[in-house]
């Protein structure tokens, strides 16, 4: 079978990282993550420590930042400017910088110009939030997951227990709601599912489920 662009878009603690990546395992597809790309631009910010509202300098940062990525065994390792940033971009401020940059037009553009360039090839599975309505419209399938705030926060909350971080749960949760507001209502490239989506509630559905339900779609 040809292979196809398959996107896959959703909010915070919807489980597409790990869905997409299980799928991606599933039909031996590269996993691709957005996300990670957003973090990696926040990272070289705070590194930086420039002015994000001043356009010049902003440009300038861009303009010579270089951001690569490795998948292999779905293990979506990420790299700036030639080092390794996976395990340093997973970090709380890097989630709160990111969410702060992931609404300026000039890394939008910036990073939909790399993503892409990584589905020139097809055989892809890219996860994010605006995937099958802005950077892959002409995806051969959507996938748009969701489920109750509730139960995004306590996934949130899981994941970031086993990293040992120190999390309080109402923190999570209205961090998720904060962040469900402003994807949803911005006025570049908004939250929201592609008319031609397949809609999947992962609420009550394991990871197992989630996945077999996709690849059963995708059968069809």
């Amino acid at each position: 079978m040809d292979k196809i662009i398959i996107a896959i878009d959703g909010p915070a603690g919807a489980g597409k990282s790990e869905i997409a990546k299980r799928v991606a395992r599933g039909l031996k597809y590269e996993y691709i993550d957005t996300g990670a790309m957003y973090r990696a631009i926040a990272w070289k910010l705070l590194k930086s420590k420039i002015n994000i509202e001043d356009d010049e300098e902003l440009q300038q940062l861009i303009d010579n930042t270089e951001i690569s990525w490795q998948s292999q065994e779905n293990v979506f390792r990420v790299f700036v400017d030639g080092g390794e940033v996976t395990d340093e971009i997973r970090t709380q401020s890097i989630t709160k910088k990111t969410n702060e940059i992931s609404m300026i037009q000039k890394v939008r553009e910036y990073l939909l110009i790399l993503q892409r360039k990584a589905g020139v090839e097809k055989g892809i599975i890219m996860e994010g939030r605006d995937i099958g309505t802005a950077v892959f419209p002409q995806a051969e399938k959507k996938f748009y997951l969701d489920a109750t705030l509730e139960e995004r926060a306590k996934r949130r909350y899981r994941d970031l227990k086993k990293q040992d971080q120190t999390v309080k749960m109402e923190k999570i949760k209205e961090a998720i709601r904060f962040r469900d507001e402003k994807d949803k209502n911005r006025s570049l490239n908004p939250l929201k599912a592609a008319r031609d989506a397949i809609l999947i509630d992962t609420t009550n559905l394991s990871l197992e489920e989630v996945v077999q339900c996709i690849l059963d779609k995708l059968k069809k």
